[in-house]
């Protein structure tokens, strides 16, 4: 915000801004291609009242509905199925756990039937998990 220091338009309501009165400046930019296709760089001023500057702001987010874009997209699930595939894919992650314990295990020390029963159970989750918002693609 600055003094005008000669007679101005106000871009949003047209009214002349005097000298000596309060203005807003603004550097607006517009890109454009002409005939040849190459691209242009137009720099123009416009100016407004300090009301007038806030009302076109206000316009302008109201033409722009806010939306949340931050986080993942939430799946539509009850409360309840919510829970039941949280304690599922808690499981999933202790059998997981388990899996990478017993192969870093030695390979005299390692025991193969037990590793063949965990991943039994993963492939029982991945049943037990499509009811309550379907198969993560994580697991493959």
């Amino acid at each position: 915000m600055k003094v005008a220091r000669q007679r101005a338009t106000c871009h949003f309501c047209q009214q002349p801004i005097i000298k000596g009165e309060y203005m807003v400046v603004c550097k607006w930019y517009k890109k454009t291609k002409n005939k040849a296709k190459e691209p242009q760089t137009w720099s123009f001023f416009k100016r407004f009242h300090p009301q007038c500057w806030i009302d076109q702001a206000v316009e302008e987010l109201k033409k722009r509905p806010f939306t949340e874009s931050r986080g993942r997209k939430k799946l539509g699930i009850t409360d309840s199925n919510r829970d039941a595939r949280m304690a599922i894919l808690r499981r999933r992650a202790s059998v997981v756990q388990r899996i990478r314990a017993e192969a870093k295990k030695p390979q005299d020390e390692q025991n193969f039937d037990r590793i063949v029963h965990l991943g039994s159970l993963l492939s029982d989750l991945k049943v037990e998990i499509s009811p309550f918002g379907g198969v993560p693609k994580s697991w493959g």
